[in-house]
């Protein structure tokens, strides 16, 4: 089973042999090396390549399923009451604008 990773942060590559990925993204990582570069790639995606290990979490593919919001992770009945009671809606007052002007002795 390949080894993932979830995107913390946004990375841009430095160079040519590194890769680059948005906040979010799942990465399929071959290897983790002790300075904290990893090399793999972003799933979906064919090239491979080395990114900082820093900037991505351990990932794990049941967290997938339950972020995704299936059907079975939650029940819902139209029946059912809100847990959240309606607050009315305020408006803001109207702004007014004050000049004033001072006079000279």
């Amino acid at each position: 089973m390949t080894k993932l990773r979830k995107a913390l942060f946004e990375y841009e590559n430095a160079e040519d042999d590194y890769i680059s990925f948005p906040d979010g993204a799942i990465l399929e990582v071959e290897l983790v090396e002790e300075n904290g570069w990893g090399r793999g790639n972003v799933r979906g995606q064919d090239r491979i390549g080395w990114f900082p290990v820093n900037f991505t979490e351990e990932y794990e593919e049941e967290e997938a399923s339950e972020e995704s919001g299936s059907e079975d992770s939650y029940s819902y009945s139209e029946d059912s009451e809100p847990e959240v009671e309606a607050q009315p809606v305020v408006e803001a007052a109207p702004v007014v604008e004050v000049h004033t002007h001072s006079t000279l002795s």
